[in-house]
């Protein structure tokens, strides 16, 4: 399923809740690249309360990487890379990674407009959203790894 449309373009996170029942996927049935690998039960995230009238008047505006308009903090993307300090509207930066594919509706990944390094779509939503502490980066062990987690067994 995480191979074909519409499934193949969305943000997903393919999750073993338990790790024992984990099983390895075949060289055919690898989920996309973007599609990150999670152990564990799905961690409940506290919701923002929404703002005053007065609060969004007050807020803070930067300038749009991509159009150059004012921007408010609260909607901004920003890169996700430490050393760059581009911010830019959702909608703004989703048509720039959109450009070489103008029939799809989802990005899947982009280069970022200040610093050129690519940058996943889902990755920025998450980060947007502040969901991104919850993955684990998977390795496969190799065939020695495995033989020795047998013997010891």
């Amino acid at each position: 399923m995480l191979r074909v449309a519409p499934w193949n373009r969305l943000p997903l996170t393919a999750r073993w809740l338990k790790q024992e029942y984990r099983m390895d996927f075949g060289p055919a049935l690898q989920p996309p690249l973007h599609v990150p690998i999670a152990f564990g039960s799905v961690r409940a995230k506290k919701t923002l309360q929404p703002q005053t009238r007065a609060e969004e008047e007050e807020e803070e505006t930067t300038d749009c990487f991509v159009c150059r308009r004012p921007v408010k903090v609260s909607e901004k993307v920003s890169c996700l890379h430490a050393s760059c300090g581009m911010s830019s509207h959702l909608i703004c930066l989703g048509r720039r990674f959109l450009q070489s594919e103008p029939s799809q509706l989802l990005p899947v990944e982009g280069e970022c407009p200040s610093c050129r390094r690519s940058l996943l779509w889902g990755s920025l939503i998450r980060h947007q959203l502040g969901c991104l502490g919850d993955l684990e980066e998977v390795t496969e062990p190799s065939s020695q790894d495995h033989w020795a987690d047998e013997l010891q067994m």
